[in-house]
């Protein structure tokens, strides 16, 4: 019974000593991520910065024009009222905020070649 103590807790020990070591690598490894995309993220500012010095964009380009608009508010509240099973008199969408991507760029591309790949 001794020797099936010592073997337990010699195990426990090395599984504990693993894990620790498993811990450090993956912060090792994310500090050296974020120290390379920090480098990296400096010379793509500055060549963003140059191109749009260079090629100057108008915003009016990139504005919906307000039929457009009324159109997207019209089908998200339709969608909404769909979900709802409900009926619209009591639901009105006042405003419609855009969110920017929260997702991963990796994320994204890896998304990308899963439809791509099954079409």
């Amino acid at each position: 019974m001794d020797r099936a103590f010592n073997v337990a807790l010699v195990g426990i020990i090395v599984v504990f000593i693993v894990l620790v070591l498993i811990i450090l690598l993956i912060k090792l490894y994310s500090s050296l991520i974020t120290w390379a995309g920090k480098n990296k993220g400096n010379t793509a500012k500055k060549t963003t910065i140059e191109t749009k010095e260079s090629n100057p964009v108008s915003e009016s380009n990139h504005v919906m024009s307000v039929d457009n608009n009324m159109e997207i508010v019209a089908v998200i509240t339709a969608a909404v009222m769909a979900c709802m099973q409900g009926s619209s008199s009591s639901l009105r969408v006042r405003s419609i905020k855009r969110i920017g991507h929260t997702t991963p760029i990796w994320n994204i591309a890896g998304r990308n070649e899963q439809i791509l790949s099954k079409i």
